[in-house]
């Protein structure tokens, strides 16, 4: 199936949205017949039991025990550079079940394959991978490609809970194969209201919040070209340096905190997780970055406490961002 869109598709100022799209509408239809009808996922999402965890920031905890043990086993990661390996899995081996759609736009000449298909671990509802250009077999590194078709999918969407997301390697991507994540989640998450303070141009920094990260907001579709120019200047300076990070696109609060509706978009630089690294109760990738935890057993479900989770958080993000902050304010 192709779902094919054309600029009169776009919502234009996300603040003045209402209804629901073609995008919206197909795409969720597709996702529950797959989860609901069919045998393609590994499992029914099954979310046991959530709690909001006591604090400044109510971190959202997701009791997910079949993903811990049944999702596919992540590749061996060694370096953020690796190149694609085609005897590894990769997303040109997916069986065509479990495509949602391909993604192509009638108003200019793109012959790649743009392919939204089910994740067959879910961590919540309707979640997805976004494919771009699959059969070139990119590895999982970011393009400014990439960036521009993401955000046209956020201004496809008129749901304010549908988020996209990017795992870098050695940032807890699981496949070197270029990817986004695409998740709906009925929760406001603490990095769709934090404050963000101005440092220079375009960019921002998230103040009073434990996983620091940079900001660049998008306030219309008109932007897109602009904005993805200025975050994928930060992509490249974080490549060159080997710096591992994940980056988060969700609609929330302008950062100057007017009462309009922006797109953010969030960009972690973190520790890097080499080889198959995995923590026991959580994995700390876009969705803990931004306060959605899936925990994989009850016992840490129950025990973890939000300056558990503020630890963890800060000591992965923090020795970073300050190493590079005054270098990544040189770019602007």
């Amino acid at each position: 199936m192709t779902f094919r869109y054309s600029k009169s598709d776009f919502i234009e100022d996300i603040t003045k949205t209402s209804g629901v799209t073609s995008f919206d509408d197909i795409f969720e239809k597709k996702w529950k017949e797959l989860h609901n009808e069919s045998n393609v996922f590994r499992y029914k999402l099954n979310i046991e039991k959530e709690r909001i965890t006591n604090g400044s920031y109510g971190f959202l905890l997701q009791l997910n025990i079949e993903r811990a043990h049944n999702r596919r086993a992540p590749d061996t990661i060694e370096t953020i550079n690796q190149p694609f390996d085609s005897k590894k899995f990769n997303f040109t081996k997916v069986p065509k079940i479990e495509h949602i759609f391909d993604l192509r736009n009638t108003y200019d000449i793109d012959t790649s394959k743009h392919v939204i298909i089910i994740n067959a671990s879910p961590i919540c509802y309707g979640h997805s991978l976004f494919c771009p250009n699959i059969d070139e077999h990119l590895p999982q590194i970011i393009t400014f490609k990439s960036l521009e078709l993401v955000s046209n999918i956020m201004f496809l969407s008129s749901n304010i809970n549908l988020r996209l997301g990017f795992n870098s390697l050695c940032g807890m991507a699981s496949v070197n194969h270029l990817h986004y994540h695409i998740f709906i989640l009925n929760y406001r998450l603490p990095v769709e209201y934090i404050k963000c303070q101005h440092l220079k141009g375009p960019l921002y920094e998230m103040v009073d919040y434990p996983a620091k990260c940079f900001g660049f907001e998008m306030r219309t579709f008109s932007e897109i070209s602009d904005v993805c120019s200025q975050v994928y200047k930060l992509i490249r300076f974080l490549m060159d340096n080997n710096i591992a990070h994940n980056l988060y696109m969700t609609k929330g609060d302008a950062f100057d905190c007017s009462t309009r509706r922006v797109i953010r978009i969030l960009v972690w630089v973190r520790t890097s997780t080499v080889g198959a690294k995995e923590m026991s109760a959580f994995n700390l990738a876009i969705c803990e970055f931004s306060g959605q935890f899936p925990i994989k057993n009850a016992t840490d479900f129950l025990q973890l406490t939000e300056d558990d989770i503020i630890s963890v958080l800060e000591k992965t993000t923090v020795p970073v961002f300050k190493c590079i902050r005054e270098r990544v304010i040189d770019l602007y």
